[in-house]
């Protein structure tokens, strides 16, 4: 549980601090508010972090953004969130 914890501070850090981790960065890429693609709130990014762990322990949602046209994950819809490029 120390493990999910540290986990947690760190991702919920870079999200809300830096709108993304290390392999985000390597990728240019970044979480941001779906509607104003500005910086995501401290909730959107818990809910999201919440929503993740939820994600992979889900078989049917970890296929989602191959189901779904606009390739957003179960986490950007329950948090409202995208990932963009920089």
């Amino acid at each position: 549980s120390i493990i999910l914890i540290i986990h947690l501070l760190l991702i919920i850090f870079f999200w809300f601090v830096k709108s993304q981790t290390p392999g985000l960065k390597a990728y240019q890429l970044k979480v941001v508010d779906a509607i104003s693609k500005n910086k995501i709130s401290l909730v959107q990014s818990l809910i999201r972090y919440v929503a993740t762990l939820f994600a992979v322990v889900s078989f049917f949602l970890i296929f989602l953004p191959f189901i779904r046209k606009d390739k957003k994950t179960f986490q950007d819809l329950i948090s409202n969130t995208i990932i963009i490029s920089e």
